[in-house]
């Protein structure tokens, strides 16, 4: 096999043009097609400039808003997608992992975007959080944070399912709280570093304000399910699944990013 290195940086005028081509390299390396004759792996960059970035810009704080983008356990040949809900008539929604497949209406799907929020904010938050304390410091891994998505509902467990719920009438006990650890393999990441966006093959694990068990938030779905990508559990039923964390807001009207990129030919 013969293999090389190379730097690939990419700078596009608008933030959705960034996204764009951050999803089409996310594919083209993490994807299941892509194991069959090409190796990619995008490893960390040595550019001082671009490290600069990553620790001011890259780092998940509170306040931020973000989205969980995945892989479903249970189609192998699926495109990622990024974490949302189902809302089929007559039910309330759920939260599910794409994609919804052909026997479901695609509209039935929406995509979900969470800010994260600090537990320790007054559960009825202001417009605007900029005041509170802790608003823009740094996440860590082990940290119990809760995303919370645009309509202002939080996390919950029904039956086998997690669903997205106002926090009006529940207690704080069913809220479930979501801690990001990195994998193992090939990670230097430890507990305590700081959480950063496009960082691969992060686990999130679900724990409540009173509790100190941790359980691993898994893709589920039964046998009967015609929903192809599956639904999301969090108490440990399921199958495993990896997620990256993509910021909402982009990094300004210029989004760099430098992969270093290493190519194998079997």
């Amino acid at each position: 096999a013969t293999s090389f290195d190379s730097s690939l940086e990419l700078a596009t005028p608008k933030k959705e043009d960034a996204q764009v081509w951050t999803e089409a390299i996310r594919q083209a390396v993490y994807s299941p097609a892509s194991e069959d004759n090409t190796k990619f792996h995008i490893v960390e960059s040595e550019d001082e400039a671009m490290q600069d970035i990553a620790e001011e810009e890259l780092a998940v704080k509170y306040g931020d808003m973000m989205r969980l983008y995945t892989h479903t356990a249970y189609d192998e040949k699926s495109d990622g997608g990024c974490l949302g809900t189902i809302k089929k008539p007559g039910y309330p929604p759920y939260f599910c992992v794409p994609p919804v497949g052909p026997k479901l209406a695609p509209e039935l799907f929406e995509e979900s975007t969470f800010t994260v929020v600090d537990p320790s904010w007054p559960r009825a938050l202001p417009p605007s959080l900029e005041g509170l304390a802790s608003f823009g410091t740094e996440v860590r891994y082990g940290d119990s944070v809760q995303l919370m998505d645009r309509q202002g509902r939080v996390w919950v467990q029904e039956g086998y399912y997690a669903a997205p719920r106002p926090r009006e009438g529940l207690k704080p006990k069913q809220e479930i709280l979501q801690i990001f650890r990195k994998t193992q393999r090939g990670s230097k990441m430890r507990m305590g570093d700081t959480v950063r966006y496009n960082e691969n093959r992060i686990v999130l694990e679900a724990t409540t304000a009173k509790s100190r068990k941790r359980r691993t938030i898994m893709n589920y779905k039964r046998g009967t399910s015609r929903l192809v990508g599956g639904y999301v559990n969090c108490q440990g039923y399921g199958k495993p699944m990896l997620f990256t964390l993509l910021k909402d807001s982009g990094l300004g009207s210029d989004y760099k990013c430098n992969l270093e990129i290493q190519i194998k030919h079997a």
